[in-house]
């Protein structure tokens, strides 16, 4: 089954910018901000995104700000310890109740060597976790930034995240039709999505 790109919320973000929310990357695109943490902030920065259905996380796809580069990040895959009471499907999550597996560390580069005008993007494959890439959150851990003059408040962003998989009932279902590449976060951040829908219809 070709993976689908997950919808999520916010569910908890260790700090943030005021003109830099993490809810800014819940819409990628040319005109996102995306997310910043807050000026001389205490790291490790946490963000945890629960998804739109408890899923199959197959392969994640973040894009780092051009100068506020963690210099690693952490990522981990979450899940109720328990299943929700019977007829409790209104009720909120609690995130207090996930428990969370660590899926690896990636490292970021400093980005120097382009003098800070290039913005990275991690690709990261979770398949192959036996299970433990299936969940209802996913938290990802900011290190430290990288130091440089361009930064000059200590921050960490994160202009795009992209997760990417099968909600867990769809594996019964048929395969959805989509287009691979309007489910890539390269195309999603620098397509006007207003554009796509047109030459699509």
């Amino acid at each position: 089954m070709r993976p689908v790109r997950i919808p999520y919320t916010v569910a908890h973000c260790g700090s943030e910018d005021d003109l830099h929310l993490a809810s800014e990357l819940l819409q990628p695109g040319p005109g996102c901000k995306g997310w910043r943490s807050a000026q001389y902030c205490i790291f490790p920065q946490e963000l945890v995104l629960q998804l739109g259905a408890r899923s199959e996380v197959t392969r994640l796809q973040v894009m780092a700000h051009n100068c506020m580069i963690p210099s690693s990040m952490e990522v981990l895959v979450g899940d109720l310890a328990s299943k929700p009471a019977a007829g409790g499907g209104d009720e909120p999550v609690d995130l207090r109740k996930a428990l969370f597996a660590s899926m690896g560390t990636v490292e970021w580069a400093d980005n120097r060597e382009t003098n800070f005008s290039g913005r990275q993007m991690q690709v990261i494959d979770l398949e192959g976790g036996g299970g433990s890439n299936r969940g209802l959150f996913l938290k990802l851990v900011l290190r430290r930034n990288h130091i440089n003059r361009e930064n000059e408040y200590n921050q960490v962003s994160l202009l795009g995240v992209n997760v990417l998989g099968h909600p867990v009932s769809a594996f019964d279902e048929e395969e959805r039709v989509t287009k691979p590449h309007r489910e890539d976060l390269a195309f999603l951040m620098y397509t006007d999505p207003d554009i796509v829908e047109v030459k699509y219809l």
